[in-house]
């Protein structure tokens, strides 16, 4: 997208260019400089409003505009420009108020003074291009930020008077280029940022505009009109508000820009219930601190964030830049040039634009070589000592890159977890997902990216990294002028080498490292689909569960609203006045993409809105389909939680006052992105239950659970009661062993469910090895406090159970934690045999010095506010959300006295405190400033008592944008809550409010131990024979029979070691490997199980047949006398015989079939191999029957009715009925096959 600026210009006697103007900011008219006889003077302004027609060829001057079309008829030419936007900074300088494209010369007044011509001028212009270079373009905006009081005219003359290095500076430039002009009335400005086109216009005069775009256009213009390029969409939304619908229905698209990010959910809701694109018309800005710098990563890295934040939030169509090409005198250049000369011109010296030329190369040497003419002027009029003009790039140049390199027009942006410094594509075709990642961390990071909601990971899938990382300084150029594109291209998009991203299928995870402060751009290949389940369906039956209540959305009336959160169901009504189904009521044409929904109840009332509140309608589906009032628009950022924006009322299902409690009611507000608008779309389709384990002792019947807890997609459900067959249970438990109880359950949804109980048969028989971490200093109180009350037994190999342990310490006083080490205590649990006997237990307390542990307030964002900006997406809960991308704010409450105030979950040690100021800069007079921050904080602590107490001195607060403020709270007593008190800024703009990005609170906690001792080491459950900590080496020999290898478990001393197992298998000889990583990394142990000779093989089975062998027809097979023997072998060799009983479940007997008289062969199975013996059933006698009666025709033959069969022999011969049936099917099959071999030969 290309966006061509539409120059209004200034009077011909005005001086139109620097330093009256910023450089480069003189967009020139394509009004003619005499209309009518009128001359396009200051004086004139009136007359040319009057004489001016838009629509006569004669009153333009079309060779204007060839300073800047060169670009546009160049880019177009190339392929390079595919999409075009018009658009406007100010009208034609006679259509204004002020008589100056610059604006009024009070900027917040009206500067607009002819609309209509106005309007006129815009397109008259536009179709010119448009036929002069062969395109169309794609949209037309009349306004650039008019709602803003930025636009305004100097209100001095060039000739009023000025300090030294102003009067030098006007004379320099008026005897060069403006001699012919009219000093008098030439605006001049002293201050260092020149002026630059641009009007605010009223809103009444926006809509008159509007109109009479859309009359100028006509019909049967393709291109769209759009509105209104307001600086943030909070501006946006306000101007819309106030247009009617008629000019409402005049627009095509919304534009907004983004240097606020003010209501920008809104507007996204704006566009999407008017069917209707939005587009993130403009936006750049720094995020670096101090002068320019184009190495500096910081400002690639904000950009990348930016970019995240702003195509999600806004969901819009693109993401433009202001000025991707800047001046790089005044970018580069403060109260000194950069070869250390007194500059006049001052500049700006900051880090905005991506591309860097000066904007006045002009001046040559004998060489041809060009260069910067306000550098030579300062250099005393010689280009001796300079740098020629070239072309520069900063870093984000390269963040950019990592993104428009991979994510192409046409690819979908789809939604993560992790928006705040991740995006994540598909591909047009789907073939193809990327995956964009910043570390903005100093160190590196295991990135691990979830595949389970892909439908499919093939066996190839693989993915390629391309990184963007920190670029170093050019060291064979001067200053900055190393920083080339063929420079900085050493550290964008570089590619990785083959296994960077390894793919798990199994676990459906893509893993990458990401080195710190880099851009990791990741692509994807054979990970297609959406996995089931995963997206909503239409007519599924779901339930709406609110994140911050974690209660679901149910059909009950509060306060005038139909909806309200409830506690989740536990009875079949509840459960139906909480279920939704979802309707899918299809896309508008211009937004394919969207999801929108009719919401009923299960007995067909349908969601509406009206009047800020829910209602439930008696509408059928299909009528509600077309009532936007029924429609709710599904959205999603993080892929997990959705709002539900209604379409008529354009506002989401809100939480009334954040609250949480079952019965609040829920009702519409605007969309800000809290967790009171956020909702889980969860299936009631229930897949299964959770399966029950139960120990009981050898001979006693245990008591099984009355309920069980059904499970859905999304996770557990509420328990439910539960019938269990236990008619054979009393004999299945008088011996060890395993039983399995089947049951019967119907969930509150009505889904039938069939849960399973597993009963361990037998006594605990070991138990896992536990461990606590402590703080040096702790005291016996508090390690006793820490240490487990249960710990996990088995019966055998059975799964874990946690039983009650009792620790024994008799042995441990305060000393054993004065200094680091460990102490082993022991322990006993009861055997689960009925009586007294216990199984041992061990607990390892490790002492070790205290460290930063996490933070407290991820995950537990419980904060309150002295007071929060009204009407503002700025809620305290952005200070734990872990995005310092978003801002809490109290800006326009009058708040004297501003603090935060942060629940811990319950009493907690912190170790210290970081407070992150906002990374936005707007300050003029502190240009690297976070915008509002705090000039100190102080902090108190909530005692016993919940009296807040200040603690410590107060801390001044670093207030560089984005800066962390830490302060240490190691010695602050332990408590439940914290409240940070805030001083605002000295700055006169932020004075009276504040604004904070991050607060995080690091508990106090024990570091790491670093032990990496082995416990205990089981195979197949029981503890390994001679088992010693200190052993490196098992050999265990296999009996002859064991087919498979043993399954070891392994733990460590430390239960936060980690411990992994290669389990024992023929491609490794036969020989497992358990290695313990210690909880701080630093020690690591190898042990290894080896098994020796190789696996044995069931070879065959020698069978002895049943000593009865020969059977009547009818007969059931007696396997009396029956022995089965399996052989195995290894190398070749007999290894063992073992002797099969008759009724183990693994043998199966087959073949026997007494209904047909002859011999029988038998078929043994057992564990994939076979043996025979052989039977004979002999045909049953034929009993003596009647004489037979004669016939009618005097015969003596039985008669045979119709259909009869087989007559008197069917009652002996049932199977044979079943023969004749399937010769008459495979009689059919024949015959079809016939007719299709006859169609071949006809073919």
């Amino acid at each position: 997208m290309a966006r061509y600026n539409i120059g209004g210009g200034n009077a011909t006697d005005v001086a139109y260019g620097y330093p009256f103007m910023r450089q480069g900011a003189a967009v020139p008219g394509y009004w003619a400089d005499t209309i009518d006889g009128v001359e396009a003077k200051q004086a004139n302004k009136d007359q040319m409003a009057e004489a001016f027609d838009p629509s006569d060829d004669a009153h333009y001057d079309w060779s204007k505009g060839a300073s800047q079309e060169w670009w546009l008829r160049h880019g177009l030419e190339t392929g390079d420009i595919d999409h075009v936007e018009m658009f406007a900074n100010s009208a034609p300088w006679f259509l204004t108020e002020s008589g100056y494209a610059t604006g009024g010369y009070d900027s917040k007044a009206n500067n607009l003074a002819d609309p209509e011509k106005f309007a006129q001028y815009m397109v008259k212009v536009t179709d010119h291009l448009e036929n002069t270079y062969g395109f169309e373009a794609d949209t037309i905006e009349p306004f650039n930020e008019s709602e803003t009081g930025y636009w305004g005219t100097p209100g001095k003359m060039a000739d009023d008077g000025f300090g030294p290095d102003n009067t030098v500076l006007i004379e320099r430039y008026w005897q060069r280029y403006y001699g012919g002009k009219d000093k008098s009335v030439t605006p001049y400005s002293d201050e260092v940022k020149k002026p630059q086109e641009g009007m605010h216009v009223d809103n009444d005069v926006q809509q008159e505009t509007l109109k009479a775009m859309a009359a100028a256009m006509g019909e049967d213009d393709q291109t769209k009109l759009v509105a209104t390029d307001a600086t943030d969409s909070g501006q946006m939304v306000d101007s819309y508000n106030q247009y009617s619908d008629e000019v409402k229905d005049l627009l095509d698209q919304y534009n907004t820009h983004s240097y606020g990010t003010n209501k920008q959910r809104v507007a996204r809701d704006i566009a999407q219930t008017d069917g209707k694109e939005i587009s993130q018309s403009e936006v750049d800005g720094s995020w670096q601190s101090g002068g320019f710098d184009p190495y500096n990563f910081d400002n690639g890295l904000g950009m990348a964030g930016k970019i995240n934040a702003d195509v999600y939030t806004l969901q819009s169509k693109d993401f433009n830049f202001w000025q991707v090409v800047e001046d790089l005198y005044n970018m580069s250049t403060g109260s000194e040039d950069v070869y250390g000369n007194h500059a006049n011109p001052a500049g700006e010296n900051l880090n905005w634009g991506t591309v860097f030329i000066s904007f006045d190369c002009t001046v040559a040497d004998k060489d041809g070589n060009l260069y910067s003419e306000r550098d030579v002027d300062n250099n005393g009029g010689s280009t001796d000592g300079l740098q020629s003009c070239s072309v520069l790039v900063n870093s984000k140049y390269n963040a950019v890159r990592a993104y428009t390199k991979f994510i192409h027009e046409g690819d979908s942006i789809i939604a993560n977890n992790r928006t705040g410094d991740t995006m994540t594509a598909t591909s047009a075709d789907g073939q193809t997902q990327t995956v964009i990642h910043t570390n903005n961390s100093q160190s590196d990071q295991t990135f691990v990216i979830d595949l389970s909601k892909y439908g499919n990971i093939a066996d190839d899938a693989a993915g390629t990294v391309y990184l963007t990382t920190e670029p170093q300084a050019n060291e064979e150029a001067e200053h900055f002028f190393g920083a080339t594109p063929e420079y900085m291209n050493k550290f964008s998009n570089q590619k990785q080498p083959e296994g960077s991203v390894v793919i798990d299928a199994a676990a459906k995870t893509a893993t990458v490292t990401v080195p710190a402060r880099s851009i990791a751009s990741i692509q994807l290949t054979g990970v297609t689909g959406v996995a089931g389940g995963v997206a909503v369906e239409d007519g599924g039956a779901y339930q709406l569960v609110g994140q911050s209540s974690n209660r679901p959305l149910a059909a009950v009336e509060v306060d005038g609203a139909a909806t309200s959160l409830q506690d989740a169901a536990t009875t079949t009504d509840e459960a139906r006045s909480q279920t939704w189904i979802l309707h899918d009521a299809g896309a508008p044409a211009n937004r394919p993409t969207l999801h929108r929904y009719v919401l009923t109840t299960p007995d067909g009332k349908v969601l509406t809105a009206s009047g800020g509140n829910t209602v439930l309608s008696d509408m059928d589906v299909e009528t509600a389909k077309t009532t936007d009032a029924a429609i709710w628009i599904l959205n999603t950022e993080n892929g997990e939680t959705y709002s539900l924006v209604n379409v008529e009322a354009q506002q989401a299902l809100d939480c009334n006052g954040q609250a949480t409690a079952a019965g609040t009611k829920v009702g519409l507000w605007e969309s800000g992105g809290g967790a009171h608008q956020a909702w889980y779309i969860r299936s009631v389709e229930a897949t299964g239950a959770k399966a029950v384990d139960i120990q009981t002792p050898v001979g006693t019947v245990p008591e099984l659970p009355a309920t069980v807890t059904p499970y859905y997609v999304w996770g557990e459900g509420q328990p439910v009661a539960v019938t269990w067959d236990t008619a054979a249970l009393a004999d299945q438990v008088g011996a060890e062993g395993v039983v399995t109880v089947t049951g019967t359950a119907t969930d509150v949804y009505g889904n039938e469910l069939h849960p399973t109980a597993s009963v361990y048969v037998g006594t605990f028989t070991v138990t896992d090895p536990v461990s606590v971490t402590v703080g040096v200093g702790s005291n016996l109180a508090e390690v006793q406090a820490a240490a487990p009350a249960t710990v996990d037994a088995h019966v055998g190999d059975s799964p874990a159970f946690a039983e009650a342990v009792a620790w024994d310490w008799s042995g441990v006083s305060d000393a054993d934690f004065a200094a680091t080490g460990k102490q082993v205590v022991p322990g006993t649990i009861a055997a689960g045999d009925g009586g007294d006997t216990t199984v041992a237990a061990t607990l390892t307390v490790y002492v070790t010095e205290i460290g930063k542990g996490g933070n407290v307030l991820s995950g537990n964002c419980s904060v309150t506010a002295s007071s929060t900006e009204t009407n503002s997406n700025a809620p305290a809960s952005y200070t734990c959300d872990g995005d310092p991308g978003t801002t809490w704010s109290n800006w326009g409450k009058n708040d004297t006295d501003p603090w935060l105030a942060y629940g811990l979950g319950g009493v907690k040690r912190l170790y210290s405190l970081e407070f992150q100021v906002s990374s936005r800069k707007s300050s003029e007079n502190e240009p690297t400033y976070g915008e509002a921050a705090p000039s100190q904080i102080r902090v108190e602590y909530r005692d016993a008592e919940g009296q807040w107490i200040p603690w410590g001195e107060a801390a001044a607060v670093n207030p560089v944008a984005g800066a962390v403020t830490t302060v240490d709270l190691g010695t602050m007593p332990a408590t439940d809550g914290v409240r940070i008190r805030m001083t605002y800024s000295t700055l006169d703009e932020w004075a009276d409010f504040a604004k904070v990005a991050e607060v995080k609170m690091y508990e106090a906690a024990p570091a790491p131990a670093a032990d990496a001792t082995l416990s205990d080491l089981r195979v197949d459950g029981v503890t390994i024979g001679d088992f010693d900590p200190a052993t490196d080496s098992y050999t265990v020999t296999l009996a002859g029979d064991v087919t498979e290898y043993p399954h070891i478990t392994a733990y460590a001393a430390d239960n936060a070691a980690t411990v992994t197992v290669d389990q024992a298998s023929e491609s490794n000889g036969g020989k497992a490997t358990i290695t313990v990583t210690s909880a701080d990394g630093t020690a690591s142990k190898t042990v290894t199980v080896g098994f020796g000779s190789p696996l044995a093989k069931l070879a065959r089975l020698d069978v002895t047949a049943p000593t009865k062998t020969e059977y009547q027809a009818g007969e059931d097979l007696d396997l009396t006398g029956m022995t089965v023997v399996a052989v195995y072998e290894k190398d070749g060799k007999v290894s063992a015989e073992r002797t099969i009983a008759v009724d183990d479940p693994e043998l199966a007997v087959s073949g026997y079939d007494s209904v047909v008289a002859g011999e029988k062969t038998v078929i043994v199975s057992y564990r994939g191999v076979s043996a025979t013996f052989t039977v004979t059933v002999k045909a049953a006698p034929v009993e003596p029957g009647p004489e037979p009666q004669p016939n009618p025709d005097g015969t003596t033959e039985p008669s045979t009715p119709e259909a009869a069969g087989e007559g008197s022999t069917v009652a002996n011969t049932g199977a044979s009925v079943f023969g004749v049936m399937i010769a008459a099917v495979a009689l059919v099959a024949v015959g079809i096959g016939l007719v299709t071999l006859r169609v071949r030969r006809r073919d």
